[in-house]
């Protein structure tokens, strides 16, 4: 594979001027500007690449009466923009050995977002009262959001249904070993218990006729803990954190209550209940895939995520490869600290296929961590190839 060159250019720095300098100087040595991809994550951004890079190349062409205008000219043709418009181009100018549609329908983010939160919307009720049932008792009131996001992450990482599956149980069955061993001596109404304590440090601490402010706060949280009926488990980790006045001894009176709702890490209930949670919620994350696939297929949709397997999926096609070869020598990636997984995938398959690739970015200036980017991907990548490193 060959080498990486990344260049870590901090904010004003000048880094889009030096990938100004790079593109004119592969031109000066004989580089046809048609064979230059270039991506940026912004179409903001991509746009002032593109128009930087055009003048510099017209700077250059005006110095010769030979070119005139024929290198700005030949860079029209090159593929510049953010990852998902030149994966929509790639895609486009080998669609025919692709099989696929030389025009795209592409489904953009928030045609996205509205497709699933309807597809949500028509979950069948039965699941969803489960679901939702088992959120409720862990104290989880954003599973709307929360099943988006894994499909985000899964989708994003290509994870197969079942490995997807044994990551949800593994990450779950981790928490467990997290808060501790199962403790069987526990009993399995420890919900009915802890409102009892709670029930019984309010008498008591009325007694002591402690009027302070945090008594009184304290006071408040009971009563609220004990109208609310059977708590969820997140009431037991609420109800250690309740504090009162300690000169009375208020405070020494919630000592039977916090004592109890610690030993709520090691209830085997709570265990059985957070393996539960995770095998439903992966099994409705499954079934949204499933039903968005068939979304976008009736009416011929692609989504940015799309976009990137599809792409990827054509950079790993033996039979296009050597015409990639023959059409790009040149990649520069700019703004590297935001990539995902998955474009890194496609970066590295460009990178085993073009003649230069060089990589711009700072870390620092990571702005999609939300989209499971992460900057030290590339940088780990980079010491591993031992390529050069530039701070610019």
């Amino acid at each position: 594979m060959k080498k990486l060159e990344v260049i870590r250019a901090g904010a004003g720095s000048g880094k889009t001027t030096e990938l100004c300098r790079i593109v004119a100087d592969a031109v000066s040595n004989n580089l046809d500007p048609s064979r230059i991809l270039a991506t940026t994550f912004t179409k903001k951004a991509a746009a002032e690449l593109k128009s930087r890079m055009q003048a510099k190349l017209l700077q250059l062409d005006a110095q010769s009466s030979e070119t005139q205008f024929q290198h700005a000219d030949r860079f029209d043709l090159a593929a510049i923009g953010t990852v998902h418009s030149v994966a929509s181009k790639l895609l486009s100018r080998y669609a025919l050995e692709m099989g696929l549609s030389p025009t795209l329908e592409v489904l953009d983010e928030l045609g996205s977002t509205k497709a699933l939160n309807d597809l949500i919307g028509q979950v069948q009720e039965e699941n969803w009262v489960r679901l939702s049932e088992s959120a409720m008792r862990l104290s989880v009131d954003d599973l709307q959001k929360r099943i988006l996001k894994l499909l985000e992450i899964k989708r994003g990482n290509l994870i197969n249904d079942e490995l997807f599956c044994n990551q949800m149980q593994l990450s779950a069955s981790r928490l467990c070993e997290l808060l501790g061993p199962v403790s069987n001596g526990l009993a399995d109404d420890a919900g009915e218990r802890l409102l009892e304590l709670a029930e019984q440090a309010m008498q008591e601490i009325a007694s002591l006729n402690d009027t302070t402010g945090v008594t009184e706060t304290a006071q408040n949280k009971l009563r609220r803990l004990v109208s609310q009926g059977k708590p969820g488990w997140g009431k037991f980790v609420e109800a250690q954190k309740i504090e009162a006045g300690k000169r009375t001894g208020a405070n020494a009176k919630l000592d039977p209550l916090r004592s109890y709702a610690a030993q709520v890490r090691n209830n085997p209930c709570l265990h059985k209940d957070i393996q539960n949670f995770s095998s439903l919620l992966s099994e409705e994350t499954i079934r949204l895939n499933d039903h968005y696939q068939t979304f976008k297929k009736e009416r011929g949709f692609v989504d940015y995520i799309d976009l990137e397997i599809l792409l990827l999926e054509l950079l790993s096609n033996e039979q296009i490869q050597n015409q990639i070869q023959h059409d790009f020598d040149l990649v520069l990636v700019d703004e590297f600290q935001d990539t995902n997984p998955l474009q890194l995938a496609i970066f590295q398959y460009l990178r085993s296929l073009m003649q230069r690739n060089c990589w711009v970015g700072d870390p620092k200036q990571a702005i999609y961590s939300f989209r499971d980017t992460d900057p030290e991907l590339v940088l780990d990548q980079a010491k591993l190839d031992r390529g050069p490193l530039r701070f610019f």
